[in-house]
């Protein structure tokens, strides 16, 4: 038998004749949920195969129901660094596990809006039912306005905190806080804070060293402005530097930037678990 080209010559309806069934059964061999038993599920797609088609055309297919059952999961940054991130790791993975409960489709994508050169925007050209933004950095906010055009849910790990997003946060100022109490009551008074980066997608070297309340107005990031914010409740005179990219190396230049101070601090205060993890490599 001669095979026609899938998608084309052969329809849905031919392979529902070929294998004696309605249009409407045999499309349910294709979906996840629908009443058909494996009998009847095989008999269609060993029809299916013997005339050379390949399937509904999801693209069709997302039209007619408005849904494409794939939930965008974007990250600040690059992807490769995510995966670098143990926490974004582990946030990962319970995301996951609850849409596979769900029967979802995931696809993960950086969090930067501007496109390479020659490509279109990722996530704006995307067909996603959802968007959850995993890791928090400054380039995703540029999303937000795109994404509630086409109004789609959004939930946000840490933020983005704007207009339309579904938030999952912690109570960062009381955390930080503690921490910096903590440390007080250990003895210490001389104290710096090793600070999240504030850049877009750029990396580049340490920021300077800056009073821990300097200009916290002016910081867009509420996560790291919080931070800051009950550090300088305890440790009015401490100082901070900005870390000049996400990954430990950027992290540990920033903390040896502290540590070649005159007058070294005697503790650091680092903004997550990566800035800790270089401080204790610098």
């Amino acid at each position: 038998m001669r095979r026609n080209s899938p998608r084309t010559s052969v329809t849905l309806a031919d392979v529902a004749a070929l294998a004696g069934v309605s249009t409407s059964t045999a499309s349910l061999a294709y979906r996840s949920t629908g009443s058909i038993t494996p009998a009847t599920r095989a008999r269609i797609l060993r029809a299916a195969a013997s005339i050379g088609y390949a399937g509904p055309d999801p693209t069709a297919r997302s039209l007619k129901s408005g849904r494409s059952g794939i939930v965008g999961v974007v990250v600040a940054g690059s992807i490769r660094r995510a995966f670098q991130n143990p926490v974004a790791l582990a946030t990962m993975a319970g995301l996951s596990e609850a849409l596979d409960e769900l029967d979802v489709g995931q696809l993960l994508l950086p969090g930067r809006r501007e496109p390479r050169e020659g490509s279109a925007p990722l996530l704006e050209g995307m067909p996603v039912d959802a968007v959850v933004f995993l890791t928090r950095g400054e380039e995703v906010d540029a999303l937000l306005p795109g994404l509630r055009a086409r109004r789609i849910p959004m939930v946000g790990v840490e933020g983005p905190h704007g207009e339309g997003v579904a938030v999952v946060d912690i109570d960062d100022a009381r955390g930080m806080g503690e921490l910096a109490r903590h440390v007080r009551d250990l003895g210490h008074r001389r104290v710096a804070v090793l600070m999240r980066t504030t850049r877009i997608e750029e990396d580049g070297p340490p920021g300077p060293v800056l009073p821990v309340g300097r200009d916290l107005e002016a910081i867009v990031n509420r996560t790291i402005r919080e931070r800051l914010r009950a550090v300088r409740s305890v440790f009015p005179d401490a100082v901070r530097v900005e870390a000049g990219g996400r990954d430990l190396e950027a992290g540990e230049r920033a903390a040896g930037v502290l540590l070649d101070l005159p007058s070294r601090p005697t503790a650091i205060l680092a903004q997550n678990d990566m800035l800790a993890a270089s401080a204790l490599r610098a």
